[in-house]
C-alpha cells in the first residue's frame, strides 16, 4: 500500500500502524503492519519485530505487552526485487 493509499485506511482509535520496508537493495514499501493498541516503541531482533505497546484496560494504570511479529516473510521478490 503507497502512502496515497493509506489515506483511505480507517483509522481505529488505540490502533498503531507500522510501514515495513525491504532494505536488501534500494528501500521499497512491502506492507503496513496494523497493530492493536499503542506503539510506545520497537526494535528488529534479527527476524523478529518486537513492538512494546500500551493497553487502556479501563483501570487505573494502564497496561504494557510486547508483541512479537516474525518478519522473515518479507522477502525481497515482495518488494519487486530477485531473491
Amino acid at each position: 500500500m503507497s502512502r496515497a493509499e493509506s489515506q483511505f485506511i480507517e483509522l481505529i482509535p488505540g490502533t498503531s500502524y507500522i510501514d515495513l520496508f525491504c532494505l536488501t537493495n534500494d528501500p521499497q514499501y512491502a506492507l503496513t503492519l496494523e497493530v492493536k493498541d499503542d506503539v510506545l516503541g520497537m526494535d528488529v531482533l534479527g527476524d523478529t519485530l518486537v513492538v512494546l505497546v500500551q493497553r487502556d484496560i479501563g483501570g487505573v494504570l494502564p497496561e504494557h505487552r510486547m508483541y512479537w511479529y516474525d518478519v522473515s516473510t518479507v522477502e525481497p521478490t515482495s518488494c519487486g526485487g530477485t531473491p
